[in-house]
């Protein structure tokens, strides 16, 4: 019988959505993802990662964002 074990993440800003492109390179993967009202984010994971967690165009995931600073621009 597996014991399942609850993750703690100290990353807060999570973000739900659909894989919608994935550009696999030699070393990294460029997922891309809908997160609805026409926004996206795309992220760099490493290839292996990405055959790991065997993530496929269609797939519903989570983003994780621990940004260490931000940056905020006004025209």
């Amino acid at each position: 019988m597996e014991t399942t074990i609850p993750m703690k993440i100290s990353g807060r800003n999570k973000l739900n959505g659909i894989v919608t492109n994935i550009v696999p390179g030699i070393v990294t993967a460029e997922v891309e993802m809908d997160i609805g009202n026409g926004n996206s984010v795309t992220g760099v994971i490493t290839k292996r990662s990405l055959e790991d967690l065997q993530i496929r165009q269609g797939d519903e995931l989570t983003a994780l964002i621990k940004a260490t600073s931000v940056m905020f621009i006004k025209d």
